[in-house]
């Protein structure tokens, strides 16, 4: 469980930095304490909430995938997101491309 917190850590970390933020703000819109935050970002807990995950990956740009199974950099650079009605969709380039291929061979 470990590895997973410090991934968690290191995603919030990049989150934060990307958004160019306080911890305070980011905790704010994740709806969750700064005390919470603080105690995932510096590995002091040992568990957390499946909600508290989903409300820091709903106000992310990365999933709870991200968190068990890291992507690469090629997944980084061919992936999309794209949200819509408040839902996110997260799109992967080359199979919209073979997408497009099929439909366009009909």
């Amino acid at each position: 469980m470990k590895k997973y917190f410090e991934r968690l850590s290191e995603l919030i970390l990049m989150e934060v930095n990307r958004r160019n933020c306080t911890f305070t703000y980011f905790a704010d819109i994740c709806e969750i304490s700064r005390d919470e935050l603080r105690h995932i970002i510096t590995c002091q807990k040992n568990d957390i909430r499946l909600s508290t995950l989903k409300k820091i990956c709903d106000n992310s740009e990365f999933d709870i995938e991200d968190v068990f199974e890291p992507r690469t950099f090629e997944d980084y650079i061919s992936t999309i997101i794209v949200e819509k009605d408040g839902v996110k969709y997260k799109i992967h380039l080359e199979k919209a491309r073979q997408y497009k291929c099929n439909m366009t061979k009909r």
